[in-house]
């Protein structure tokens, strides 16, 4: 796989110009014994920038960072016969997976800085997670049966080793290895309505 951003900072004040952040990277699957499911990946991220302006480095930069990683889960399912109007059946999925992702330190004060993703922080850190997922089936007398989302529903947290992490309301957190709990949650009561 292959994510890629650019983006042209222009501002008033302080440090302005372009940013280019490649991040390539290779993932093997496989399945042991058809019961679990793993993946490991390794990839590279490059970020180039051409900076002018401001109190910080100026002209071309370049930083390189290698990131590994490895997951491994499994896939519990079962069916529930239901009599609500045309949802006939109800599959309930659960997923729990644990995985694993290293980067490692790296000095990047000699980098511009436009916002936090020019300071990437390191990563020794293994995640859980738990994951469901309701699927229902519909039939009516004149239409093939139908397969639709009701709700998806998932729980994760990470545990960092190295003690210091970036959170959605944490930039840098150097106290505590846990991580936030992160909970997602999708409704889907009709065809066309989610939440």
């Amino acid at each position: 796989s292959f994510d890629s951003t650019f983006t042209n900072f222009v501002r008033r004040n302080g440090v302005q110009g372009p940013r280019l952040d490649l991040h390539p990277m290779l993932t093997y699957y496989t399945s042991p014994g058809g019961v679990l499911e793993g993946a490991a990946w390794v990839g590279y991220r490059q970020r180039l920038y051409d900076a002018y302006g401001g109190d910080g480095p100026s002209g071309f930069n370049d930083s390189g960072i290698p990131d590994v990683g490895a997951s491994l889960s499994s896939t519990f399912s079962r069916v529930y016969d239901t009599e609500w109007g045309n949802l006939k059946k109800v599959k309930h999925t659960i997923i729990p997976e644990v995985s694993y992702s290293f980067l490692p330190q790296q000095d990047q004060d000699d980098l511009p800085f436009f916002d936090y993703n020019d300071r990437l922080v390191a990563q020794n850190m293994i995640s859980y997670s738990l994951t469901n997922y309701l699927t229902g089936k519909y039939l009516s007398a004149d239409t093939p049966a139908s397969y639709r989302d009701l709700a998806y529903f998932r729980i994760s947290q990470g545990y960092e080793f190295g003690g210091t992490r970036r959170d959605v309301l944490t930039l840098v957190d150097d106290q505590r290895p846990f991580t936030d709990v992160r909970l997602e949650a999708r409704l889907y009561p009709t065809e066309r309505l989610s939440f």
